[in-house]
Order: structure tokens, then sequence, then C-alpha cells
């Protein structure tokens, strides 16, 4: 179905469009915000795709932890660069993050389902 490259690069741009998305709707309207946004995903999402492959793929560690762990990091990691640059302030920035990540995992899942 996907290849490498067309995999990393699908995750990428669906999580960035999702994501966008949710923050419209959050009424997030900064054009700073959404490259900043941009810019986490790009730093974020190619690792943990990588890292869930590497670790599901190649070392068999449970596909649920490994999910888990790698999602809330990045949560985390991203709640932590919104704090200390999104100029909005409405919702608090962890949890600004989860929503955004939940919502574009669980988007992705129903996506590569019923790309199958």
């Amino acid at each position: 179905m996907f290849g490498v490259l067309e995999y990393f690069l699908t995750c990428l741009i669906l999580t960035i469009i999702l994501e966008w998305i949710m923050a419209g709707i959050v009424g997030v309207r900064s054009r700073t915000d959404f490259y900043l946004m941009f810019l986490v995903n790009v730093l974020t999402n190619p690792v943990v795709v990588f890292l869930q492959s590497v670790l599901v793929l190649s070392a068999g560690i449970n596909a649920y932890i490994v999910t888990a762990v790698l999602e809330i990091s990045a949560v985390l990691v991203e709640g932590f660069i919104y704090s200390k640059g999104l100029d909005y302030k409405r919702i608090n920035p962890y949890l600004l993050s989860l929503i955004f990540n939940g919502f574009s995992y669980f988007s992705g899942l129903i996506f590569f389902r019923l790309m199958r």
C-alpha cells in the first residue's frame, strides 16, 4: 500500500492538517501559532512514527504500550513548546496538545484502516 517514505509523509501531512483543523475549531487564529504547530509536528511526528515502527515491528514490543508511551511523550514535549511559544492562551498548552494529538491519532487510525 505505502512505501516507507510515503507512509512517513502521509502521517506527517495528515497530522498537520488534522491538528490545524482542530486548532481552528478551538479558536486558534494567529499565523505564528499555526507556524509553530507546523514546526512542532515536523519535529515530533517523524520521531514518534519511526520509533513506533522500530519498537513494534523490529523489537516486538507490545504496540499498545509503545503507542501510549510515545503519544504521552509527544503530548508532553509539544505542550512544553506550546507553553513557551503559543500566543493562544484560552486552553492550557498541555491540554491543547492532548486535544490535538488525540484528534489526529484517532483520525489517523480511521484513515489507515479505511486504506487497507
